[in-house]
């Protein structure tokens, strides 16, 4: 499994995976620990733009040959949260 940084951009029809859109795919980390620098570097940088509300970052565990994966995201990330509410 690897660890990849991935973009949700809000849309009318709500959070949507930048993969979803040409040019926004999900970035491969070296360890989860990358990952999480990266995602909290890149969302500081959104909340200081006044982005906050349309982009966020989050990492996601794939398998070596997923080019989706059905794991829940790691926040804080709106589409994190709700994946972990309908969890729980």
């Amino acid at each position: 499994m690897k660890w990849w940084l991935i973009v949700y951009i809000f849309t009318p029809n709500g959070w949507v995976p930048g993969e979803n859109f040409d040019g926004w795919g999900p970035i491969e980390q070296t360890s989860f620990q990358a990952c999480i620098k990266k995602r909290d570097f890149s969302n500081q940088i959104n909340l200081e733009a006044g982005l906050s509300d349309k982009i966020c970052f989050a990492c996601q565990k794939r398998g070596e040959h997923e080019t989706k994966s059905k794991e829940k995201c790691e926040g804080p990330c709106a589409p994190c949260d709700a994946e972990a509410k309908k969890i729980n």
